[in-house]
């Protein structure tokens, strides 16, 4: 091999562009692995959906404090479950 090409697979590469603050980094590491994670199955985010909307409609404190409790058992179902 010659030896520019062991000089140069010896350097690393060269970052071009803004560097990404570490908080903002992990921030967009947790959006894609949620994003990796979500439920695919159409029944699962219909109950999400439907939930969601149910909580947007409520008035009364007592309601969405029900509401909440369902969606998060419906979240842990989500995490707790396999793939």
């Amino acid at each position: 091999m010659p030896a520019a090409a062991v000089a140069a697979a010896a350097t690393p590469p060269v970052v071009v562009g803004i560097e990404i603050n570490p908080a903002m980094k992990r921030h967009f590491e947790l959006e894609i692995r949620t994003l990796q994670d979500a439920p695919r199955d159409a029944d699962r985010l219909r109950a999400f959906a439907n939930k969601a909307e149910t909580i947007s409609k409520a008035t009364r404190i007592e309601d969405i404090q029900t509401l909440v409790m369902e969606i998060e058992m419906l979240l842990f179902r989500k995490f707790s479950t396999t793939p």
